[in-house]
């Protein structure tokens, strides 16, 4: 029976109902639910997921906060109660607790319930800040990264780049030291980028021997490594510990697929990194093998340049040499002739034919030199007749046997069959001056759009292509055309000259 309106209420069934809507109320809520006396007494509590793997309601209720929690973190609760209740609003803390050996971080909302009692919501938020500092961590990541790429973008000068690198590495990091290697060969190594005060073998431009450390791994595997000195000996890992190092993580720095040089960390003792780091490290070593292949194509493209320059002015004295040496000569002293043989013709009447065979005979030779003269600028035969015969007459007029296979059912682009031809002259010749070979041979095809040109040769071998006018001019005029040229030639085995040059795109254009 349902008790009427304004009947007095017995203390003990409030108190009771109180206590069964504070029990509904922390059964509702999925957070840790905690009820504090002013003295940090716990009066109830309702432990959530992860801290009733470890705490029961019971290991709680009577207890203090000093019974269970560290000394500094129950006087941070305890602040907080009191502050909650003097000031009747919600307290937030922060803090960071130690369950089952690893470090949460917590936050609990202080609520006051009553003249001498408050409520405390505690959530675990470790996974979260976890998540926050990830991707902080990975913006700052990227930022770095994005300023360098920024630096290689704008062709900035390599040790520009080598010493943002090593200063981004560091500060993304949080170490004191960071170097970049340029091996050398396979026993030294310079530096050429540097972040930090160590002095010794870490000074810009020292030149060291490649002994222990994490560089002398990547040079030999090709991979990152990591070195702790205190499993090494010797005299340069003395020094190093000498100068407070404890250890180094490296990276390769890969150019045209060769391991150029590395980056390293060099570790303090109170210093550590995590296993990610070589990842991260990675990226900004790419960077700067981007920023060191820009460097060498543009370095080589001035030298093509100036070769070309170069090629041109030998070539255009070449031809202002061979006509004043030549068919100059023979004309100037034609008309010479012909002004002395108009004064002779008025008393020598009867010399006329005479006169004109010698005349006739002068401006042969004088024709027979500008051809002769043109043919060295561009083969008429190549002009005329095309690939197959210019390259037949090229090889028969040589010294040693060549045998030829040229596989072309229709002519190529006038820029591809001179190159093509050049490209097998230049090597012919070669071979001639330089192999001591008896024989060559020369393949010729048209493969996927592409003309692939291979001369080779049965001599000595030990050609060089970066050596010798020769085979660099060659090697501008393919690569002018977008084409490819290599040299292979181990001592003993001969030399393989190819060369690969575009035609399709030629051919649209035309």
């Amino acid at each position: 029976m349902c008790a009427s309106k304004g009947a007095p209420v017995n203390p003990l069934e409030a108190e009771s109902l109180a206590e069964q809507r504070n029990r509904a109320l922390l059964d509702a809520i999925p957070d840790n639910i905690l009820r504090y006396a002013r003295d940090g007494t716990y009066l109830d509590a309702r432990p959530d997921a992860q801290t009733s793997e470890y705490f029961s309601r019971e290991d709680f209720i009577g207890r203090n906060v000093r019974d269970l929690l560290p000394n500094e973190l129950a006087d941070t609760i305890l602040a907080g109660i009191d502050s909650a209740l003097e000031s009747g609003e919600t307290q937030v803390i922060e803090y960071e607790l130690e369950i089952a050996g690893a470090m949460h971080r917590r936050e609990a909302r202080i609520v006051p319930s009553g003249d001498a009692e408050v409520v405390a919501i505690t959530r675990d938020f470790t996974e979260q800040r976890r998540a926050e500092a990830e991707q902080q961590r990975l913006a700052a990541e990227q930022a770095a990264l994005h300023r360098v790429a920024t630096l290689v973008a704008k062709n900035a000068p390599p040790e520009e780049v080598f010493q943002t690198v090593t200063a981004e590495v560091c500060e993304l990091l949080d170490l004191r030291t960071a170097v970049l290697h340029r091996f050398e060969d396979g026993h030294t190594s310079t530096i050429v980028g540097k972040f930090g005060e160590a002095t010794g073998p870490f000074e810009l431009g020292k030149v060291n021997p490649l002994e222990v450390g994490s560089a002398v791994e990547v040079l030999r595997t090709g991979a990152p490594a990591r070195s702790n000195y205190s499993e090494l000996a010797g005299d340069a890992v003395a020094e190093l510990r000498a100068l407070g190092f404890a250890g180094s993580v490296g990276v390769p720095i890969t150019v045209a697929g060769l391991t150029w040089g590395a980056l390293v960390v060099a570790l303090r003792p109170q210093e550590r990194l995590p296993l990610e780091t070589e990842r991260r490290l990675k990226g900004f070593a790419e960077l700067v093998g981007v920023a060191v292949a820009s460097a060498s194509a543009r370095d080589e493209l001035t030298a093509s340049r100036r070769r070309i320059v170069e090629a041109s002015d030998t070539e255009r004295r070449r031809i202002e040499r061979n006509l004043h040496d030549g068919a100059q000569q023979r004309l100037v002293a034609l008309a010479l002739a012909l002004r002395a043989a108009k004064t002779r013709l008025r008393v020598q009447p009867e010399r006329v034919e005479e006169l004109l065979d010698s005349f006739s005979s002068e401006l042969g030779q004088a024709i027979a030199e500008m051809r002769e003269l043109a043919q060295g600028i561009h083969p008429a035969v190549l002009t005329e007749r095309g690939l197959v015969t210019a390259l037949e007459v090229l090889a028969a007029r040589g010294p040693l046997v060549v045998e030829l296979d040229v596989e072309l059912a229709e002519r190529l682009p006038e820029p591809v069959e001179t190159a093509t031809y050049y490209t097998v002259s230049e090597a012919l010749t070669n071979v001639v001056k330089h192999a001591q070979a008896l024989s060559a041979n020369v393949r010729v095809a048209l493969v996927d759009g592409h003309v692939e040109v291979e001369v080779s040769d049965d001599g000595i071998g030990g050609a060089d292509a970066d050596h010798g006018s020769g085979l660099s001019g060659l090697r501008d005029r393919v690569e002018a055309l977008n084409g490819r040229l290599s040299v292979e030639s181990s001592a003993g085995a001969g030399t393989v000259v190819r060369a690969q040059l575009p035609v399709r795109p030629l051919v649209m254009d035309d």
